[in-house]
Order: C-alpha cells, then structure tokens, then sequence
C-alpha cells in the first residue's frame, strides 16, 4: 500500500491535543478503501447540503482529494475523526480508495478534532455548534472557558451560542435549514413567552424580515419591566452593565427601585455559574 508523509495534519491542534503537532510529523498517509471507512459518531455536522456535497465531488473528479481525511480503528474498519464530507465526496465521486491517516484517539479528541475542523472551515450551522457545544460540557465535563480557548473563540460567544437551545424547536428549525440568521434568533431570546417566539420566527422566516425589522416587533415582546428600565437607567447604570457583562463573560441587569435595586447575573450551568462565583471572589482577594 502506497504511503506519503503527512502533512499540514494537526496544525491549530496544539492546545487541543498535547503532541498533536510532533504525532502529526510522523505519520503517514495511507489510501483505504472507501468501503470500509464509516462516517464518526461525533460528527457534529448533521447534515450536508446535496449541491454542496456534488460541487466537492465534482472537484474530487478532477483534481482527487487534496487533504487526507482522519480516522481511527473501529472494528474490522474505521470511523471518520476529521473529513466526512471529503469521504462523501469520494464515494459520490466513485473513487475506491481516500487518502486518510489513522490515529488512536479517544472520545474527546475525536469530537473535539471535529468540532475545530468544521468551525475553522465554518461549515457547522450555529444549532449544531450549540449542540456539539453542549456535548463538551455534558459528555466530557469541559467548561466554557476550555472550550473558548479549544475551538478559539471567546467565552461569552460560546455562552451565547448555548443559549439558542432554549429555544422552541421550531425555530431552531428555522435556524438549521437557513430561514432565520443566528442574529434572527438572538433576538427571539428577548421574548419570554416561547409560543410567541414560535409566531414571531414563522412571521420573520414569511416575509424574510431583516435583523432591524424583527427587532421593532421583539421590542414590545419584551415585557413592561424593560420598557421601565430603558425610561428609568441612568447612563453611569447602562456603563455598568456592560462593564459587568464584559468582565464576568455573561449578561448582567441592573434593575432599581424607589428603595432598592437588584443586580441580575445570568448564568447557564452549575459550573457557569461556580465560574461566575470565582471571577466574583476573586476580584475581592485583589483588593
């Protein structure tokens, strides 16, 4: 079997996986046939558009597959690490063997590695970043700031992103199949009510509101007590708040009264919110 040096393979993966770099230096490519290679289990990309996937296979047709794809040993195969959609390529294409390098990597880096490919390439729709996003935490423990620093972006973006699974199905529906923008349901979040929100979604998707023309209407969605707060917080207060969200990587209220006032801190797991706590304290040890 033929065999080259691998190259390029591994580059951003340094922090990801300690060696990734020196590993990827000595290993070798290997052409397997396209039969006995599966598509992964972490695949956090659910779906691939059909003209997306004939246009790459079109280009497998005539200049083959530039990139190896990665896999590991599972059973009397293997299963696909980093490059389902180049093996798909392959396969529509009618090739009978992919460049692939096979590496022993377990669940987390084989997710994670992933993750990085198809959000360095921007290929993941913002629902299945949140959901691969909510595999890290829940599957292997991972906090917001790990997975900031993994796939690098910062922690509020990735709290953010979270966030767009409180919403109905329906919409994120809308948002997986190109309906709606991210910013389209950001924006949705501001409703309480999720039948609402679901009304306001199918309304945008219909007449193909922009991000300024679904604000006019989330706007009185959002409740008598923000009408009141944007009338009654000062300047000072509304500096505050973004400083405050700045620093602790979440959003922050800043609510008064006649008497008292209430400062609101949202947070989005337990250990969000242990992050959030140790942020706080620490600020006060500084002093």
């Amino acid at each position: 079997m033929s065999a080259h040096r691998a190259r390029g393979l591994g580059r951003g993966l340094a922090a990801l996986i300690p060696g990734a770099e020196a590993q990827a230096r000595e290993e070798r490519i290997e052409y397997l046939p396209v039969d006995r290679v599966r598509p992964g289990k972490n695949q956090p990309r659910i779906s691939i558009p059909p003209e997306e996937l004939e246009e790459l296979a079109a280009s497998v047709r005539v200049h083959g597959i530039l990139q190896p794809i990665v896999v590991r040993p599972a059973g009397d195969g293997y299963e696909i690490v980093a490059g389902e959609r180049r093996w798909r390529a392959a396969v529509l294409a009618g090739l009978g063997t992919v460049p692939a390098v096979v590496r022993q990597v377990g669940e987390l880096e084989s997710l994670a590695m992933a993750l990085v490919e198809n959000l360095q390439r921007q290929d993941l729709n913002p629902v299945e970043r949140a959901r691969a996003y909510r595999r890290l935490v829940q599957e292997f423990g991972l906090s917001q700031q790990e997975i900031a620093r993994l796939v690098g972006r910062s922690q509020p973006t990735v709290a953010n992103t979270l966030r767009l699974l409180s919403l109905p199905q329906e919409v994120l529906d809308k948002v997986e199949n190109g309906e709606l923008s991210e910013a389209h349901a950001r924006l949705l979040l501001e409703v309480a009510d999720p039948t609402r929100r679901v009304e306001l979604a199918g309304l945008a998707a219909a007449r193909k509101l922009t991000t300024r023309e679904l604000g006019r209407l989330v706007r009185p969605e959002a409740g008598s007590g923000r009408r009141r707060r944007q009338r009654t917080l000062s300047p000072d207060l509304v500096a505050l708040e973004e400083t405050l969200s700045e620093r602790l990587g979440t959003r922050v209220r800043v609510r008064t009264g006649k008497r008292r006032g209430v400062v609101e801190i949202e947070f989005y797991s337990e250990e969000d919110l242990s992050r959030i706590c140790d942020l706080i304290v620490g600020v006060f040890l500084e002093k």
